[in-house]
């Protein structure tokens, strides 16, 4: 056994960012999924209601997309690295409406046909800001 080893994995462990370990808490199960996405849920109540926001103020659902980073290079972000809208509703636009619509019903139809209007409009403002800087 080559102690030298036991040392190297140690410092592995010692330099994972924080990032890593939520990639790695993420990925072991769906229930940390879960879990996380309820503890944002819940962070986020709580701070509306510090804030004595209206409920329609507080987003209800949230995706949490780790392990990808938002990058110029993705094309996820602008050259300076202003969130590119278009970009990133085309590379979510099943996490959107998954979010919106359980397409059980007449109901959950007229919210993803509202989703889909709502992704194309936010779509055109990121193009017009786009064009303009």
């Amino acid at each position: 056994i080559d102690s030298s080893d036991d040392v190297s994995n140690d410092n592995d462990n010692d330099s994972d960012s924080d990032d890593d370990r939520l990639r790695k808490l993420v990925d072991q199960s769906a229930d940390a999924r879960t879990a996380l996405v309820a503890a944002i849920q819940t962070s986020l109540v709580r701070v509306g209601t510090q804030q004595s926001l209206q409920s329609y103020e507080v987003p209800r659902r949230v995706h949490v997309a780790v392990g990808e980073t938002w990058t110029d290079v993705n094309g996820l972000l602008t050259a300076s690295h202003k969130i590119n809208r278009r970009a990133l509703i085309s590379k979510y636009a099943s996490e959107i409406d998954a979010m919106f619509v359980d397409g059980t019903n007449d109901a959950s139809r007229r919210v993803q046909s509202v989703s889909s209007a709502v992704r194309a409009a936010l779509a055109s403002v990121g193009a017009n800001t786009d064009e303009k800087g």
